[in-house]
């Protein structure tokens, strides 16, 4: 078990002076760049970098030298896949307002890297004793290509969790001079470069993909036999004959070309979207290939309820980054706007919002072993892209429990061949704001009746016609399990809604509202008023669009200033929807009447966001959340949040999320061998391996978030089996002491028992997947560690 912990006093951040912080990534000109290689005839290499005389050189604000790191990538161009990359890490010898050093005398013992300096405004300069620690450059492959040599310099600063990437690139097409030659007998190569413009930084690329999926339940479209009448969907779909049989994942790479060593599938949480993990993702794939020189990839899974969101129009909308088109595919009818011409050039329409009842009543059949069998879609397919099939699966929040119900699942339904069990493809497991779940109590007879009157139909029937239903879709609204009687299990199923709404706070048209204020946020992010607040006319659309009248509680504001009240850990939704909670700094000064935000890079944060909670618990509480505790922090980045809110084909929220299909074996745990062998209802659920899985497993938690101690992870690791992955030891245990030192804190078994949780101090619930990286945050690092520590 580790916490990332560091005390930084109100005083002392005040005295900080203001620096841009958040993820800024900037070009710089590069003075010079040799690479020397003579590994061959001396044992030695060289590389050293230098850029000069520009302000955009900088490193954040002063302060202790612990919490400041860094990172060198020198790569060709025209070929990213010759690269060397190396590791500046914390703690550095120094850290003033005027310069940050790093120092290893002993280079290339401990690193390759002998010395950096950054003094803001006037030199960055990186030496190192060697090609790359993490992924050495291999000049025998010959001079680079038209496109020169690109240079990458990031400095990540604890003090104010910045993230900067300074960026150079050397090429003769851009008037430097790149020089080439072979040495040392031919046995060594070199490389000098002067003369470096300032580039655009590599971004981290991404796609969205769909593939089929094994899982076809009934009344879905898609499934053979059904045929769709609504006519919503046929006309979001473009026709009738359309399926939602399928699995989504948006695939996060480093752009280098070939198999990755590793692919990391990772399930969103409650109400969240593939794109809630991108800051995660951008964060893991650049630490493990400058630190270890892994090239990672991130696959961020989508539901296939995603699928239900009717977006075309804020694709539209957002490439011509103009919110009016936004707010009118939303809400243009209800507010009385003629259909923009640039919908009318497109689909010619506005978006549809499913009822939670008839429109989508198929949802009721989409239960946990349907979103295993997407999940395994996903997984085989990231099994055959992987080098030697290095595939792990994590989740966050409520996507633990997705991510735990696959690695127990036997995927054999037939009960007749060998087991196929959802651990057995993976490496590792990694959960992330969530405990994943436990065997639980095995269900009762009369609870296994309701389970399978449910999956039979009833509940089906129930959410289409929001009343009481029989398995055969028999009224039973008179006498209940009476009306039943004869039919399956003879349980009456209550009506419910299809997919998941918390009244007075969240529903599909809530969540799909915060996208033409991230929109505005591309052009206006902190100046005017948010759209969702201005006067269309015959009014704003919070007071006309009944479903969005709970944000009338938002203060007048701009499109940051909304979004960061809606969200942070310290507003008022928050303090009540503890799943939304994260850091993103504090409501700033008023602009006329609108408030606008303090984000993480406008300088130090005011005292009253930066509570300290108090010391670690000492016990897990029985009942309700664990009680929060430790110094907070404002560690996520607005700008940086709002820019992967949308994407053209996924998004940070799940507009539908299923709630009705998973709440038919809601009372079962992680093993369902009563209703799967008991009852020979495989087809339901079929969870029969919890206990014997072997694999690694590492868990992080956000003291100020919903897991805020180890304890919150003992349930699951007493409900899995002994760690034989080749970095156990096969005999340690996964909990070694759930009471020592004491049931908040309890004695896990570490890596040789394939059981490790780390806490983030201040850490909010979404902060573990959008904070930014750094000495402070205890996530990218040691989860990058875990994957490189369980390749095959």
């Amino acid at each position: 078990m580790s916490i990332r912990s560091t005390k930084i006093p109100v005083i002392a951040a005040l005295l900080c002076a203001a620096a841009p912080a958040g993820a800024i990534d900037v070009g710089v000109p590069g003075t010079k760049l040799v690479i020397v290689d003579k590994l061959a005839t001396t044992g030695k290499a060289k590389t050293v970098f230098v850029s000069k005389g520009d302000p955009d050189i900088a490193k954040g604000p002063e302060g202790d030298p612990a919490l400041i790191e860094g990172g060198l990538e020198v790569f060709y161009t025209d070929t990213p896949g010759v690269a060397g990359t190396f590791e500046v890490p914390a703690p550095w010898l120094v850290n003033k307002d005027t310069v940050a050093k790093y120092v290893n005398k002993l280079a290339p013992s401990g690193g390759d890297v002998k010395v950096a300096v950054v003094k803001p405004g006037l030199v960055a300069k990186v030496v190192a004793k060697g090609l790359g620690d993490g992924h050495p450059i291999d000049l025998s492959v010959g001079a680079p290509g038209a496109g020169g040599v690109t240079v990458v310099l990031s400095i990540n600063n604890g003090i104010d969790f910045s993230m900067r990437r300074m960026c150079t690139r050397f090429s003769t097409g851009d008037g430097s001079t790149v020089a080439y030659k072979s040495i040392a007998g031919g046995t060594g190569y070199k490389l000098v470069a002067k003369g470096g413009v300032a580039a655009d930084c590599p971004a981290v690329p991404f796609e969205t993909n769909t593939i089929p999926s094994a899982a076809e339940p009934p009344e879905t479209p898609g499934t053979m036999g059904v045929v769709v009448t609504n006519p919503n969907l046929v006309m979001q779909f473009g026709s009738s004959s359309f399926s939602l049989n399928n699995a989504t994942y948006t695939r996060y790479h480093g752009g280098r070309g070939g198999a990755p060593d590793a692919i990391l599938i990772l399930v969103p949480g409650f109400e969240g979207g593939a794109t809630s993990l991108a800051i995660l993702a951008e964060n893991v794939i650049r630490r493990a290939w400058i630190e270890e020189g892994l090239a990672l990839e991130v696959w961020a899974f989508d539901r296939r309820s995603n699928q239900l969101e009717d977006r075309e129009g804020i694709a539209i909308a957002a490439a011509l980054s103009d919110p009016l088109v936004a707010l009118d595919w939303f809400f243009g009818a209800e507010l009385g706007l003629p259909l923009s011409p640039e919908l009318v050039a497109g689909p010619n329409r506005r978006a549809f919002f499913h009822n939670t009842g008839a429109d989508v009543a198929f949802m009721a059949n989409w239960t946990s072993l349907v979103f295993s069998e997407d999940i395994d879609a996903v997984v085989e397919a990231a099994r055959a892209a992987a080098k030697n099939q290095n595939v792990f699966l994590g989740g966050h929040s409520a996507g633990t429990g997705f991510t735990a119900r696959y690695a127990a699942t036997d995927f054999d339904l037939t009960g007749l061949g060998p087991v196929d069990a959802g651990y057995a493809k993976l490496r590792g497991l990694v959960l992330l704001e969530g405990g994943g779940g436990s065997l639980g109590t095995p269900p009762s007879p009369a609870e296994l009746d309701k389970i399978e009157d449910k999956a039979d139909g009833g509940q089906f029937y129930a959410v289409r016609d929001q009343a009481p239903r029989c398995a055969d879709g028999t009224d039973c609204s008179a006498n209940g399990d009476a009306d039943c009687v004869g039919i399956g299990r003879g349980t009456c199923t209550q009506p419910t809604s299809a997919y998941a709404i918390v009244p007075n706070l969240l529903n599909a048209r809530i969540l799909a509202s915060a996208e033409p204020g991230v929109v505005q946020g591309f052009t206006d992010p902190d100046t005017g008023q948010v759209i969702l607040q201005v006067d269309q006319g015959a009014g704003t659309p919070i007071q006309v669009v009944p479903d969005l009248g709970v944000l009338a509680v938002l203060p007048q504001a701009t499109a940051e200033g909304a979004l960061g009240s809606f969200i942070d850990d310290d507003g008022f939704i928050s303090s009540f929807a503890t799943f939304v909670r994260c850091s993103v700094g504090a409501p700033g000064p008023l602009i006329g009447p609108l408030l606008s935000w303090q984000d993480i890079q406008n300088g130090p944060m005011p005292a009253s966001v930066l509570p300290d909670n108090g010391p670690m618990p000492t016990a897990l509480a029985t009942m309700g959340p664990q009680p929060v505790w430790g110094q907070e922090r404002e560690v996520t980045d607005i700008r940086r949040l709002s820019s992967k809110w949308i994407a053209d084909e996924t998004n940070f929220t799940d507009w539908y999320y299923p709630s009705a299909g998973l709440a038919v074996t809601a009372g079962i745990g992680l093993d369902s061998t009563a209703l799967s062998v008991g009852r020979g209802r495989r087809d339901i659920e079929n969870l029969t391996q919890a206990g014997n899985i072997n694999i690694p497993v590492i868990a992080f938690g956000g003291t100020n978030g919903l897991t805020p101690i180890p304890g919150s992870f003992t349930a699951f690791g007493l409900s899995i089996g002994l760690c034989t992955a080749p970095s156990c030891d096969g005999v340690t245990p996964r909990v070694i002491d759930p009471s020592l030192p004491n049931t908040a804190f309890p004695t896990f078994g570490g890596v040789a028992g394939g059981y490790e949780v780390h806490l983030s101090e201040g850490f909010a619930h979404l902060d573990i997947v959008t904070a930014q990286d750094g000495p402070a945050s205890n996530v990218a690092k040691p989860l990058v560690a875990f994957i490189k520590r369980n390749l095959q």
